[in-house]
Order: C-alpha cells, then structure tokens, then sequence
C-alpha cells in the first residue's frame, strides 16, 4: 500500500507534466543516446548533426582579384627579366641588325639584308641586254647600265658572282633622263630609303605604285615577282604621270 507521502509526490509529478510544455526535440533526441552510449562513447554535437546543418562552416578558398596579383604579379615579372635579357644578347641584336630594324648591316626586321651602294662591287658591261624582270625599258633606249654585286658571298641567294642590284638611265616618252634602281626583295638598299617614304598612291591592274612628289622630281617605289623597283623621273603632270606609270604596269 503506497504510503501518503508519495501519493503526494506522484501528484505533483503528473501536474507538472500536464501542464508543462513538451522538451525540445534534440533534447529527447540527446536523451536517448545518453541511454544507449556511456558517457565517453557519446557522440559530440557536431558528428551527431548532419553534415548540412553542421555549426561550424568549411573554409573554401576565395579567388579574389588579389589572389590573381599574388600569383600572377611574380609570372609576369619573371617573363618582363627573360625578354629583357633575350634583347641584350647578341644573337637576338644580330636577327634584328646591328643598328636595328634598319640597321646598314646585318638583318632587317622583314627578314632581308640591308647593304649600302658603297659596300658593293660594281661592273659595267659593255650592252645592256634584255631582262626579263625590267620589260618596260627598251634596249635603244639605255644610255647607262651598271651591275651591282656583294663583296662575298653570304647566303645561296646573296651570292658574291650574283648581282643583287641593276641601275639603268633610259630615255622614255615623257622624260628623257630617267634613273631606274632595281633590287631583289631578299635584299634592301640603305641609300634608297627615300623612295620608300612616298606616301601617295596610284593603282592599276598588276601594280601599286608608291609617290613621292617633289619640287624638280617625283621618286617611284613599287614592288613586283620578287624585286623591288626605285624610279627617279622629271616632275610630270598629273596625266603624264598617270600614262607612264600605266606604260610599266601594262609591259608585266
């Protein structure tokens, strides 16, 4: 027979339940591990949550703008120093030319060899005979021809028994004094370079010829199968011009 005493104490307990809210879920959730885990074997909160839900958030790594610099700034400082170095050797200054570019000796930036008319051999022949890369100008009408040639050979192309330069002075139907430099493109000519400055233009089916005009004179700069063509003729008017020009691009 149940003594008062815990009559009373069940009572108590059951009024407490009724009107006592429920316990949280993970705290009877919590209740019941304990029940089945010994208190060292009890899993800790952050392996009992689900990953998803887990307090504590994974560090990833942010690929900033500064992160780039940081791992960038080093590379391109690197490849500024390896250029800078290839520039001073001499290997690199050489495939450029000795002074560049446009270096006298040595190489040109398109890939040719750049001579001065004093650097080259020079021979007269006796009559000028035909060539065919020259089809515009008329045996009869040469009053000068001269041959250039390199002082040793260099290459299979610039070779010391092969001229790399022709000169003519003609007579044509609009000028009779005209001087005519004719080159390989493989090769290119210091002293010419003021015929490669002309700045006007004028088109016809085969050529674009280049125009420098000037007070007494007009240079004439053209390139055609592999050679280059120099031309330094009287101060014609426009139309005169126009047909002499016409006259070389119809002869190709």
């Amino acid at each position: 027979m149940k003594n008062k005493k815990d009559e009373q104490l069940n009572d108590i307990f059951n009024e407490y339940i009724t009107n006592s809210e429920s316990p949280r879920k993970d705290v009877t959730s919590r209740a019941k591990l304990l029940l089945k885990h010994s208190e060292g074997d009890l899993p800790t909160k952050q392996n009992s949550l689900s990953p998803c839900l887990s307090s504590e958030k994974t560090t990833k790594p942010k690929f900033t703008f500064s992160f780039f610099v940081k791992i960038f700034s080093p590379l391109a400082l690197a490849s500024a120093v390896i250029l800078c170095v290839a520039f001073l050797t001499p290997s690199f200054q050489t495939s450029f030319g000795e002074h560049g570019p446009q270096g006298e000796t040595g190489g040109n930036g398109d890939g040719s060899t750049s001579f001065s008319i004093s650097d080259l051999k020079v021979a007269q022949p006796n009559n000028f005979e035909h060539l065919d890369f020259i089809p515009f100008v008329e045996k009869e009408n040469v009053r000068e021809y001269r041959e250039y040639y390199p002082k040793e050979t260099i290459s299979d192309k610039v070779d010391a028994t092969k001229p790399i330069l022709y000169f003519l002075n003609y007579e044509s139907q609009f000028d009779p004094d005209v001087n005519l430099y004719v080159g390989h493109d493989y090769c290119t000519i210091s002293d010419l370079d003021e015929y490669t400055e002309a700045q006007e233009k004028l088109s016809f089916d085969k050529i674009t010829f280049h125009i420098k005009k000037e007070i007494d004179r007009s240079l004439v700069f053209f390139k055609y199968t592999g050679y280059q063509y120099n031309i330094e003729v009287d101060s014609l008017p426009s139309s005169n011009m126009n047909l002499f020009l016409k006259n070389i691009d119809d002869s190709f």
